[in-house]
């Protein structure tokens, strides 16, 4: 026996084992071929988890350089299946073996009791900043109302088209519809360790599961005829005969080509959800009229306003003023959306006895230009809205224009709308926040009047961009005035193209009188709202004021960020590859080479 062999036996004149004859010793190749499967397994297993959570098997043509290796190193083995039976039968195996399977089973028992103890005292700690991971204090007390509900609130997640495999916002859309189901699976968790089977939340793809969607009856539910664009990503909550859409503009205060861009900062899903389980809890039926009679946009011209309060579960109506009829005493509040004529006086009355019981108004008036018939100084609403602080000034039209190297300046097809910086009401934070602005296609101007009412306070809610500006020029000019450049008369911007007027005192404001005045009907126009989603936005936020809707949001924090998925360019992915696919295991190779080499040198 030589002295390695002496070596291996523990010292001259040990015995050798009794399992039997000593194999002779691994060759290099054979733990090669090891490394290498046991790498590509690994890669396989990974990879296959991936597809299953995320349900997407186009990541499975991952797989294919992983099976393509499996297949050399299957052929390796059978052309060197005698070294590698031998290398199975010896005693190191045996041990590692024995070592694995009892590490195997301590991990198996140890997961185990962590699950049942985790069952059983479900504890969470979330060490987050922001605490993303929990739901506000605020959310938890509207979930306990939950316990003495008859009927659960379903909660319906309608996904749409998987995007595209080329598409490079992928990864952030597949994120966001996690987000979204993780955050109402939160709800349910919650509502279910104290009221079982009263929140119910699923997932459905309007796409691929229609037989679903015709046994739940979601449409006849919704009031709805068919599923419009709206509706994809977006979130139906039921209760009993009642329901309400959240879209995606709700979730993220905007479409969802202004989210791929990542214009927000906020993710404001929580607050949302919440305040739509508090509406469902309260479900008082709210009533919106529009008036007619006075030359009003058509309905027609502006269904998709009809159709937005419809989603948020608001009867609309019309009602004809003109004929001396009154507000109707269910009107939660009353829209007057670019009227054409003036209004008689026994109907300015009634708008102001509306008021004064405590009545909501929401006003959308156009300078009455010339071509449109004849000019007046101001509109006789105005008289109506004067003692409020807010005085309409219809005879003015605010123009804006683009400044041009060479020239008259260029006019703009709208007059861009920006949230005051000087407006203390949250009504418009989701615009100021995303940094956009409302399109008016044509606007008049918006004043200040001494208020009269006592307690009220009336503030401006949208401004013009300046009069000069590196990118713009904007002024108002007498409706009888038609030129490029501002004359005397002219009004120098910024000028106010929206004003609100409420109660000054706080505890007042939940159930007094308010107003809200536009200086411009077209951003409530069909073919603008398609062109200018921002504008969705604006009149979304008013109409919710209207109706006191944002008394439920507004103690529940908008405390989560904007989820940040980094994006490689082509370049960068294929050194990410390079790194992690062939340079991590070359690196494990040659470690293992370096370190066989040091052992055989040694024992030597």
């Amino acid at each position: 026996m030589n002295d390695r062999q002496e070596a291996a036996h523990g010292g001259r004149g040990t015995p050798a084992p009794s399992l039997g004859q000593e194999p002779q010793p691994v060759t290099l190749a054979v733990k090669f071929f090891r490394l290498v499967g046991a790498f590509c397994c690994f890669g396989v297993l990974v990879n296959l988890f991936i597809c299953l959570a995320r349900d997407n098997w186009i990541d499975a043509l991952a797989l294919i350089p992983f099976i393509g290796m499996l297949t050399l190193l299957a052929m390796a083995v059978f052309v060197c299946r005698a070294e590698f039976i031998e290398s199975y039968r010896s005693r190191r195996f045996k041990v590692m073996l024995n070592g694995m399977l009892q590490g195997g089973l301590a991990l198996v028992v140890l997961v185990l009791l962590l699950y049942l103890f985790g069952y059983r005292y479900q504890t969470r700690w979330d060490l987050t900043v922001n605490k993303l991971n929990q739901l506000s204090g605020e959310t938890l007390k509207t979930l306990e109302h939950l316990r003495d509900m008859k009927e659960p609130i379903e909660v319906v997640f309608l996904t749409g088209q998987d995007p595209a495999a080329q598409d490079p916002q992928r990864e952030w859309l597949w994120a966001q519809r996690q987000r979204i189901e993780e955050l109402l699976k939160e709800y349910q968790t919650q509502v279910d360790g104290f009221a079982p089977n009263h929140f119910h939340f699923s997932t459905l793809n309007l796409l691929r599961d229609p037989d679903k969607l015709d046994n739940m009856a979601l449409k006849k539910r919704m009031g709805i005829a068919e599923f419009a664009p709206d509706h994809f990503e977006s979130v139906v909550f039921l209760h009993g005969e009642h329901a309400r859409l959240v879209s995606q503009r709700d979730m993220y205060g905007y479409g969802v080509a202004a989210a791929q861009a990542q214009q927000r900062q906020e993710f404001m899903g929580e607050r949302v959800f919440t305040a739509t389980i508090r509406a469902l809890l309260n479900p008082e039926r709210k009533t919106v009229y529009f008036t007619t009679g006075h030359g009003e946009t058509p309905d027609a011209e502006r269904s998709m306003v009809r159709d937005l309060l419809k989603q948020q579960n608001v009867d609309v109506r019309n009602v004809d003023l003109a004929v001396g009829t009154d507000v109707p005493a269910d009107a939660t509040a009353l829209v007057i959306c670019g009227p054409k004529e003036t209004f008689n006086p026994e109907v300015l009355e009634h708008l102001r006895a509306y008021l004064d019981r405590n009545g909501r108004i929401f006003a959308l008036l156009d300078p009455v230009l010339p071509a449109q018939g004849q000019a007046r100084a101001a509109s006789n609403l105005s008289t109506v809205f004067e003692p409020y602080g807010i005085r309409v000034r219809q005879d003015f039209v605010t123009r804006c224009f683009k400044p041009t190297t060479t020239g008259a300046p260029a006019p703009l097809d709208y007059v861009p709308g920006l949230p005051s910086a000087q407006a203390r009401t949250h009504l418009l934070a989701t615009l100021r926040d995303t940094q956009q602005h409302a399109a008016f296609p044509v606007a008049c101007v918006i004043g200040k009047s001494s208020v009269a009412k006592a307690g009220f306070h009336a503030e401006a809610l949208l401004e013009s961009v300046p009069f000069r500006s590196r990118d713009h020029l904007c002024w108002a000019d007498p409706v009888t005035q038609a030129s490029t450049m501002p004359g005397s008369e002219s009004l120098h911007g910024p000028v106010v193209l929206g004003a609100l007027a409420q109660p000054e005192k706080e505890d007042a404001r939940k159930n007094g009188a308010r107003l809200l005045v536009l200086a411009g009907s077209g951003v409530a126009q069909n073919r603008y709202l398609g062109s200018h989603p921002q504008n969705i936005l604006l009149l979304l936020a008013g109409l919710r004021w209207m109706i006191g809707e944002d008394e439920l949001i507004k103690d529940i924090p908008a405390r989560d960020p904007e989820l940040r998925v980094a994006q490689l360019n082509q370049g960068e992915g294929r050194v990410m590859f390079v790194l992690l696919v062939l340079g991590l295991p070359a690196l494990l190779v040659f470690l293992g080479i370096v370190v066989w080499t040091a052992r055989r040198s040694g024992s030597a």
